[in-house]
């Protein structure tokens, strides 16, 4: 996505969910900030790679097997909110 986003101008926001176990969060973001400073970036705390609210993770398991296993999804504060405000601006924009 950076290298892609250094090589045009796009119109980017990107939602991350602060606890991803997928991928190194931090190192996205910076990476993504420096390659397309334009782009709208929010980080969820609390939530996983589908901003999903992690759920409470019993002594003895780790956040990932839980995740597999979660079947009560539901996306955290803010996310819908965020998204349909930035997909508004994007379509006003074109």
């Amino acid at each position: 996505m950076a290298k892609f986003a250094m090589a045009r101008q796009i119109f980017a926001g990107l939602q991350y969910g602060a606890d991803d176990t997928s991928m190194p969060v931090r190192a996205s973001v910076d990476a993504i900030a420096r390659a397309a400073p334009h782009a709208d970036i929010h980080v969820y705390p609390g939530l996983e790679h589908l901003l999903n609210v992690v759920p409470t993770v019993p002594p003895g398991e780790d956040v990932e097997s839980v995740m597999y296993s979660y079947r009560d999804f539901r996306f955290g504060a803010g996310v819908r909110t965020d998204l349909t405000a930035w997909a508004q601006q994007a379509l006003v924009e074109r």
